[in-house]
């Protein structure tokens, strides 16, 4: 008859709880890379945002129209 360390339920559990453990790690990880990706998005929009607003003429005072007539 063979020595067992581990009866066979709490083989089960020790399983299960790794598999738990696992598939939380995954979950983290997967929401973590979510997570940058989003950051990522949002940077690359806000930079997008601030290219697209540099090309507008400045405004104010000292601006003149393209024709260099006044306001």
């Amino acid at each position: 008859m063979a020595f067992a360390l581990v009866s066979a339920p709490a083989l089960a559990l020790i399983v299960a709880f790794a598999f738990a453990l696992a598939l939380a790690l995954a979950l983290a990880l997967a929401l973590a890379l979510a997570l940058a990706l989003a950051f990522v998005a949002a940077l690359a929009v806000a930079l997008a945002l601030l290219f697209f607003l540099s090309l507008l003429p400045p405004a104010g005072e000292g601006a003149r129209r393209a024709d260099g007539g006044s306001f």
